[in-house]
């Protein structure tokens, strides 16, 4: 078993992170975890627990930054276990997450990899507890239709245990720097393949100001991009791509109206107004929701913004 770890300046977080992975209850585990040079004692944090667990601890030190994706590679390609666990340097396992998730995957030979239910926690330690954007086992279905609807994995990314051989030679792909993780989930399941779902909360993510994506649409092109490269792909998935790049327009309009951009947020929000689809993603905009804390009524002031805009996203 293996748990693959990245990390960029999170001194305040890492030790928590690292602590909870190397302490599962699951005798045959490495922990690897690159780092990409950081300058605010992140490494030294690491470099005293790897003094307390030299077996069972790998760390990598970057000698130049490498970027999010070619670090998540780096810590991948020294990954030796049969399954491969996926953890942020500023979130953190449950007790019994891998023992719980390798079980799971043992009696599921066909199955791909599993995710499960995580709390989210702020920085001020508040906390709730989320399904993520599936809410039953029933909604789950093999191949990646539901994925591309709506624009993302099923479930968090540090849920996801993979099957190491099941991950494609070049890992995750480098020519999408944030969203390399969802086009990993894609590789995997591709058409048809089985994935599982835990409804048990295994692990917590944080939500801080110091998040890589935080309130920010720095996503959106990574997205757009994937979802060109899925329909070239399969050209007959085309009608849940478009649903995909929907979803996209309108949780890019909620960005920019939390961050005072109004004409970019209406032009979003009438995107989506204008093609069928939105509400059938009420699970991942509840998740959106709680994060932004924004008033349920804002969405829908959004919506009913009359000014015409064109619509380059999906004219094609």
């Amino acid at each position: 078993m293996s748990i693959h770890v990245i990390s960029f300046n999170q001194k305040k977080y890492i030790e928590q992170c690292l602590l909870s992975a190397l302490n599962q209850d699951f005798d045959l585990l490495e922990v690897v975890i690159s780092d990409d040079c950081s300058t605010d004692g992140t490494q030294e944090i690491i470099k005293e627990i790897h003094l307390k667990f030299p077996k069972r601890l790998k760390p990598l030190f970057n000698k130049n930054r490498l970027g999010i994706t070619k670090n998540a590679n780096r810590a991948l390609s020294f990954c030796r276990g049969k399954y491969i666990a996926v953890l942020g340097g500023d979130d953190y396992f449950l007790p019994n997450k891998i023992t719980k998730q390798f079980q799971y995957l043992e009696d599921k030979e066909n199955y791909l990899l599993c995710g499960h239910k995580i709390k989210v926690q702020f920085d001020n330690n508040s906390s709730l507890n989320f399904s993520d954007k599936i809410l039953s086992k029933d909604q789950i279905s093999p191949g990646i239709s539901w994925s591309l609807k709506n624009a993302g994995p099923p479930f968090a990314t540090m849920t996801i245990m993979y099957r190491r051989d099941a991950i494609p030679k070049y890992g995750f792909d480098e020519r999408y720097p944030y969203c390399s993780d969802w086009k990993l989930f894609l590789d995997v399941i591709g058409c048809n393949g089985h994935y599982g779902y835990l409804e048990e909360a295994l692990a917590v993510y944080r939500r801080h100001e110091s998040n890589s994506t935080n309130l920010k649409n720095i996503l959106r092109p990574d997205q757009l991009a994937i979802l060109e490269e899925i329909k070239m792909q399969y050209p007959f998935l085309e009608n849940e791509i478009i649903e995909g790049k929907q979803l996209i327009s309108y949780l890019s309009g909620v960005l920019e109206y939390k961050n005072m951009n109004f004409e970019d947020a209406s032009k979003f929000a009438l995107i989506c107004h204008n093609y069928k689809g939105t509400k059938k993603n009420k699970a991942l905009l509840l998740y959106l929701l709680s994060i932004l804390r924004i008033n349920p009524n804002t969405i829908e002031k959004l919506l009913k913004i009359k000014k015409l805009y064109t619509n380059p996203l999906l004219r094609n």
